[in-house]
């Protein structure tokens, strides 16, 4: 029986026991602080999208979640049951959607937040109870299961919890009731691209189905059409969002791949970059892929998400059977926000397409620079668009500037054609030429190549009310172009490139003679219809900098070096040759015949060739090994590929490995420590001896929130693959027991320790079993939260690194912190210094200790480095 608090609203049995799922403390506290300042708390708010600063805030104010169900109101407008609903994103859609909701949430805050949510829509109702528990005689019109099914074992017990959880939804419906549910694809091509598992936030991990009993874990399609049909669903129709069902801007129907009049591949394309999940340094530019994944008939199989709409028994579908794609723009001012639907024409070989605005709009504001007119409804064409020539040319490895000359130019005969304004006198383009304003939305990706000479210009919903330059229109082209990208491709002529450095050097080898002050100009100006745009300002100096410093994600970019050094190499050996023949030759001798002016020839065009291209490598290099971070980043990544298989087993390949990540994880820490520091170079005997008998086991230390957090941290521990002594800190004897039983569970021994005393925690860990014994100690209070996905991986990477650096190399101890909260770092790192923690590893002459918060780095450092010196040992301190 459920009661309704006068408190908060809730619905709750008086016999539900708290439910501790949580995204952290700090975050649910400040995204409900956020609802309860706002006033308006509709899915299209601008005032929650004012308030988006990071990851989290994003994921739970941002305008796109609610673009997942858009395509299904239809089957969303009776009563539905919402199992899971978080912090109320989804809620709210569907209370906006939907004549009555039921929202069930286990965790009291959340629920509560969720109520915040919707606390102007009387129509829904928030329940807190666990999904195994809840109880209700109502059966529902829809049930959704968004981002939840993957969780089921934490929550659901029994052999087969997936599928209990589904058969329990499917009770729930009525006959005609449909189950809606969202989940990651295992097989996802951004995880092949090396974008790390969306809940253990590790790269690999759904690929290799390294996931373990009990806890999270995903599918791909076929097993998911297996479970469904198990849980007695007979039809089941798949869509496909994309760049995945969190933050979607396109659906895609199962039709809109197999239609011969309809090309999937520019949705693909376009929203490939839009993922915030990206891997930093991708395996390959996912531009090139999708197209190729689509005419091969593998998209569907590869859709980084699924969205499911499963019944008990066939019945309508659930939208028009004719619509192939659902496409959104909601990171705009309410009154731009709209739904583009392309529909096959019944019984005809044409597709349509309808534009609708998701709000009503206001007066038009005369005074703005910029207006907002909805296009016509154009014809639609399979023909490729103009922004996929630039695409082919840059992500293609070695892309030249010359490249991106040519498309400039037919950029320029293209826009000629369409304005009748002259933008090329012969060889040269007239930059300074202006534009009629309607054509301030002429972007490559809004051109369509109809034929050799001829295009298409599609979607002008935005226009200037003053004439534009046709310099300033390449420079609104390119800033987009490149901005939506995954990554563009390794140019070894330029490794390091800002998206300032692109567009100047592009725009200059086609003769416009731009300098980065007048890039600056037309960045304020595109800021300027941003803002117009948007309903958000936005910081300049920010946007600026970033531009102008940030270095553009360019994929294997570190081979494309390596490939440039090889190339100097060879170089050098060619004038290396050509200068000893020619010193063969006697002094002023002439030329006796043509193959020696060759050779000459060629020792000259080997002399030049060698100098431009050291030039080059000279000039990345130096500004690479300034950015110590990315210098480290990559030496810790190469240490942990080194130890990511099977780092326990002793072998003369292993060793070689591990070596060579050693190697790499000292020079990493050395350029972190001003490169002041000197020591000995390593001798591979002694670190083969040590190699070959020494297998120094983790003391992981955690402090555990509550079971769900245990789970995550347990579980990623788990997947590091390296000997393991987890020694969990609880806050009670309950958290305690509960704790060891979910260790037993996963496979580990773990010791437990129940820290109520504020500051407790230094004296357990300090007096541990596993601080006063021969084993590394590593220390660290998060693996880090779901909902930063930025932060999460660092720490799993640095233990791998770590490690394996120790294994071979006999000099190397490793303390460990990570507290992504700079409160409770506050004298823990200073404490933990002390004789007892640097005689586990009595060898060691220094001492590394990484992720003090940065706002603690400065002060904190110091008092390490002191300390460290009164040992007699080298630290050293930074920011992870």
């Amino acid at each position: 029986m459920y009661i309704k608090s006068t408190d908060d609203g809730i619905w709750t049995d008086p016999g539900h026991t708290q439910f501790a799922y949580s995204d952290g403390d700090e975050v649910e506290n400040r995204i409900a602080g956020i609802l309860k300042e706002t006033q308006d708390l509709s899915t299209l708010s601008a005032e929650l999208r004012q308030r988006i600063t990071d990851w989290p805030t994003q994921y739970h104010f941002s305008s796109q979640r609610g673009n997942l169900l858009r395509p299904l109101k239809s089957v969303l407008s009776g009563s539905v049951l919402e199992i899971g609903s978080g912090c109320g994103a989804i809620t709210r859609l569907l209370g906006e959607t939907a004549q009555s909701v039921v929202a069930l949430e286990g965790s009291r805050r959340r629920a509560q937040i969720t109520r915040e949510r919707t606390r102007d829509l009387p129509h829904v109702d928030v329940y807190c109870d666990e999904f195994s528990r809840f109880s209700t005689p109502q059966t529902f019109d829809a049930v959704t299961l968004i981002g939840v099914l993957e969780y089921a074992a934490l929550f659901v017990t029994g052999q087969e919890p997936h599928l209990q959880m589904l058969k329990r939804a499917r009770e729930l419906l009525n006959d005609s009731g449909c189950l809606v549910i969202a989940i990651e694809n295992q097989l996802g091509l951004k995880y092949f691209a090396g974008a790390s598992e969306d809940h253990l936030g590790r790269p690999m991990m759904g690929l290799e189905n390294n996931y373990v009993n009990g806890g999270v874990r995903t599918f791909g399609q076929l097993a998911l059409q297996t479970l469904l049909k198990n849980a007695g669903f007979e039809y089941n129709a798949f869509y496909y969002p994309f760049p995945d069902y969190k933050l979607p801007s396109s659906v895609l129907s199962e039709r809109a791949f197999d239609d011969p009049a309809f090309n999937p591949a520019p949705f693909l394309v376009s929203t490939a970059g839009k993922d915030p999940q990206l891997s930093q340094e991708p395996n390959f530019a996912l531009e090139r892929v999708w197209p190729m994944m689509a005419n091969n008939g593998l998209a569907q199989a590869v859709s980084n998400s699924f969205l499911i709409v499963a019944r008990k028994r066939r019945a309508e579908h659930v939208a028009p059977s004719q619509v192939l794609a659902w496409h959104y723009s909601t990171s705009r001012q309410p009154a731009f926000c709209k739904e583009t639907v392309f529909e096959r024409v019944a019984d005809q070989a044409t597709v349509a397409i309808s534009r609708h605005l998701l709000k009503a709009a206001p007066a038009s504001d005369t005074v703005a620079a910029f207006e907002h007119l909805p296009a016509p409804e154009p014809s639609y064409t399979k023909a490729p668009l103009l922004s996929e020539q630039f695409v082919e040319i840059i992500s293609r490895p070695d892309w030249t500037f010359e490249q991106l000359k040519g498309f400039l130019f037919l950029y320029a005969k293209l826009i000629e054609q369409s304005s009748g304004v002259q933008l090329r006198d012969g060889l040269a383009l007239m930059w300074d030429a202006e534009l009629p304003g309607a054509l301030f939305d002429c972007l490559p990706q809004n051109i369509a190549l109809t034929g050799e000479n001829t295009a298409l210009v599609f979607d002008q919903e935005w226009r200037s009310r003053s004439p534009i330059h046709f310099k300033h229109l390449v420079f609104r082209a390119m800033l987009n172009g490149v901005s939506e990208l995954s990554s563009i491709g390794a140019s070894a002529a330029s490794p390091d490139l800002s998206m300032f450095d692109l567009i100047e050097r592009s725009m200059n080898k086609a003769g416009a003679n731009v300098t980065q002050a007048e890039l600056t100009v037309l960045l304020r100006s595109e800021l300027d219809f941003q803002h117009f745009a948007s309903g958000v300002p936005t910081d300049f100096i920010k946007t600026l900098k970033h531009l102008q410093f940030g270095r553009l994600r360019q994929s294997k970019s570190h081979n494309a070096l390596l490939s440039l050094k090889e190339k100097i190499g060879n170089l050098q050996w060619q004038l290396d040759n050509g200068v000893g023949v020619i010193a063969d030759t006697p002094p002023g001798a002439p030329y006796s015949d043509e193959s020696s002016k060759l050779l000459e020839t060629q020792r000259r065009s080997a002399q030049a060739a060698l100098t431009a291209n050291s030039a080059y490598f000279s000039a990345a290099m130096e500004h690479l090994n300034q950015e110590n971070l990315w210098l480290a980043r990559n030496a810790l990544q190469a240490a942990q590929e080194a130890t990511a298989r099977r780092v326990t087993r002793r072998s003369p390949s292993n060793f070689l490995d591990q070596l060579s990540g050693a190697r790499a994880f000292s020079k990493a820490v050395r350029s972190l420590d001003g490169g002041s520091y000197h020591r000995p170079p390593l001798q591979p005997v002694s670190a083969a001896v040590r190699y070959m008998r020494n297998t120094p086991v983790v003391a992981a230390f955690l402090w555990i929130d509550d079971i769900p957090q245990a789970q995550r941290n347990l579980s990623r521990l788990g997947q590091l693959e390296v000997p393991l002594s987890p020694h969990c800190l609880c806050r009670s004897d309950a958290m305690a027991q509960a704790v060891s039983a979910l260790a037993a569970k996963l496979g580990f021994s773990a010791r437990t320790s129940v820290v109520k005393a504020p500051n407790a925690n230094v004296e357990v860990i300090r007096h541990a079993p596993e601080a006063q014994g021969g084993n590394h100690i590593l220390l660290f209070r998060h693996l880090g939260a779901d909902s930063d996905m930025d932060r999460e991986n660092r720490p799993l990477q640095h233990i791998a690194s770590a490690y394996s650096a120790m294994r071979t190399d006999p000099r190397i101890g490793a303390i460990y912190v990570n507290s992504p909260d700079s409160r409770q770092t506050s004298g823990l790192s200073l404490a933990l210094f002390q004789p007892a923690f640097f005689q586990a590893c009595p060898e060691s002459s220094w001492h590394l200790m990484a992720g003090i918060s940065p706002l603690q780095l400065k002060e904190e450092a110091e008092q390490i480095r002191s300390a460290g010196a009164r040992m007699g040992m080298h630290t050293l301190a930074r920011a992870c």
